[in-house]
């Protein structure tokens, strides 16, 4: 599929969330560049759709994106979207692109 990210580091921020949560920062090396991406965790939810978002957009030029199964941000599969589409059509399979702006 391509490049694979390289130097990942991470962190916990600050609590967020009315009733506590932590905000986790990830630091990657990708085409020959750093990104900074997060996400977050309530406690009860693991809310990934900020990373995943974000890995899209850096991998968009390859054709693959990460599309989430079912509305569980948890579950994902790496699809080109005529695969993804396919997948729709055929099997019935409720797929989406996990963005924030939708969740929100």
């Amino acid at each position: 599929m391509g490049e694979t990210p390289s130097g990942v580091e991470g962190g916990v921020g600050e609590m967020v969330f009315p009733y506590g949560g932590f905000i986790f920062k990830v630091c990657f090396e990708f085409g020959g560049k750093e990104h900074l991406a997060e996400f977050y965790n309530n406690w009860k939810y693991l809310y990934m759709v900020p990373l995943i978002e974000r890995i899209n957009e850096l991998i968009k030029d390859t054709g693959y994106q990460y599309y989430g199964l079912h509305n569980e941000d948890i579950i994902l599969v790496v699809l080109r979207e005529d695969e993804a589409e396919k997948l729709k059509k055929e099997r019935g399979w409720a797929l989406y692109l996990p963005q924030v702006k939708a969740h929100a």
